[in-house]
């Protein structure tokens, strides 16, 4: 109070510093909670800030004793009152009528022992942890109904509903294109050229808006496993009573589940036979129960980053191939120095580091795609040094024609095929694996992009030639 009453030592009549005012309000806090223990918005804000930060109970004891922040009782107060009304928000979202989705996957984790001992040992908890995701306004859909999703027409898709139309194949073009433009400038700015205007945006078909921004409401964490079957039905039951679904709605209405492969398999009504074992769906195993309590209300299908995954794995073990090879990831894995247990698992043929190994990917498409503009540009060429040398002095209209030109040529899906017709001891088999690693490789970076960019049009174009 003596430092508070006591005249200023400023020289000048400058306004205070953002930090004399944190000092001030932190002060004036502390004495308003000293006159009042219910005055304690600040320390219970700095308290829930610190809690989110991972502070230690030590520390935020100390802080609590110091008048800065609330004690712990008084936060894990404050924390299950948050979960109280949160609860009661999500339990009222069914009875609005509007579709919403939902989101589950499994969250590992180790309990680690400060002693090991033979009866205390480190072990890890398997949980289910989830979210929902409320669609925004202009997006928002009523509940979807069971005849709303015509399954007796599945066993009638064929390949050609499949097949990309002339649309997409054109979107195809003008996405390598604008890729193809984005490797040209990522190798200029490494060798420091400038290079002209080089105009090739990616298509928008049909883009969200990013400005609506949805809704995502946290579930509680189940203490189960969701994978095992009994522990996923109750999984799916606690969600159903987490939501607010009455007994009508889960009779009548349809609602989306997304989650990663084992969700899905865990989930749908199937029967998979292997080795005298029976697989069976929650679905599938809930049949024979009362109408409400079927799970019919499900429909679930892998997610987009979890079909990432699945698909970036499945060129690891087409690619990956011996040192020896002529185009092989082993090969390049050893050119940049990657350690190669840290990407892959020979074992089961699973990729370790998701980001690692798109990162990857990424790199060795870039080279790739350099050395097919470096061989259109320069047909007599072996190396890029001679196009690194000479792009700075390319014209726009040579960088864009070689740029439409390559396009035109690698989104033609049809290319190897053709090029395997011709007798065997003509083909060019390193050829025909690298076209087809550029094509696969853009498919994918086109359909990250997609993701990240927001555009479901691009997203169902790049599906549509991976489920090919």
């Amino acid at each position: 109070m003596d430092t508070l009453a006591a005249p200023s030592r400023r020289r000048d009549d400058s306004p205070p510093s953002a930090k004399e005012q944190r000092y001030v309000v932190m002060v004036l806090a502390q004495l308003a909670n000293l006159r009042n223990d219910r005055t304690n918005f600040l320390q219970s804000m700095l308290a829930l800030y610190l809690f989110a930060s991972k502070v230690s109970q030590r520390a935020m004891t100390c802080l609590n004793h110091m008048g800065l922040s609330v004690s712990i009782t008084s936060l894990r107060s404050c924390l299950r009152s948050a979960a109280r009304s949160a609860l009661k928000q999500l339990q009222k979202l069914a009875s609005s009528g509007m579709a919403f989705l939902t989101v589950i996957d499994n969250l590992t984790k180790q309990t680690n022992v400060r002693y090991r001992r033979l009866c205390n040992d480190p072990d890890f908890l398997t949980l289910t942890a989830g979210f929902i995701l409320v669609p925004p306004a202009s997006r928002s859909h009523k509940m979807f109904t069971r005849e709303d999703f015509r399954r007796h027409l599945v066993p009638h898709l064929t390949i050609a509903d499949f097949l990309p139309t002339s649309t997409d194949q054109e979107n195809f073009y003008k996405s390598f294109c604008s890729m193809l433009a984005d490797a040209i400038k990522l190798c200029a700015k490494e060798i420091n050229v400038k290079l002209p205007k080089l105009n090739f945006p990616m298509p928008d078909i049909f883009p969200i808006d990013p400005s609506e921004k949805p809704d995502i409401m946290v579930l509680p964490t189940k203490d189960a496993n969701e994978g095992v079957i009994n522990e996923m039905i109750e999984i799916l039951y606690s969600i159903q009573s987490d939501v607010g679904l009455s007994q009508q709605q889960c009779i009548e209405k349809l609602l989306f589940v997304c989650g990663d492969l084992m969700t899905v398999k865990n989930i749908r009504f199937v029967q998979l036979v292997k080795a005298f074992n029976f697989f069976r769906g929650a679905q599938f195993r809930q049949g024979e129960c009362s109408n409400h309590m079927k799970l019919e209300w499900i429909e679930t299908a892998m997610g987009l980053f979890h079909l990432q995954m699945k698909i970036l794995s499945h060129m690891f073990k087409i690619y990956y191939g011996k040192t020896s090879d002529k185009f092989s990831f082993t090969c390049f894995i050893d050119l940049l120095n990657q350690d190669v247990n840290k990407l892959w698992n020979r074992h089961d043929s699973q990729v370790k580091d998701f980001n690692t190994c798109l990162d990857l990917v990424d790199t060795v498409l870039n080279g790739c795609l350099i050395s097919a503009i470096t061989r259109f540009c320069n047909p007599t060429s072996d190396t890029t040094a001679e196009f690194e040398a000479n792009l700075g002095n390319m014209s726009q209209i040579s960088l864009e024609l070689a740029i439409k030109t390559l396009a035109k040529y690698l989104s033609n899906f049809n290319l190897v095929s053709e090029m395997r017709k011709i007798p065997d001891e003509m083909r060019n088999v390193g050829l025909e694996n690298l076209l087809l690693f550029i094509q696969q490789g853009l498919m994918l970076r086109n359909l990250g992009l997609a993701i990240r960019q927001g555009d479901s049009g691009r997203i169902l174009n790049s599906l549509s030639y991976f489920t090919i």
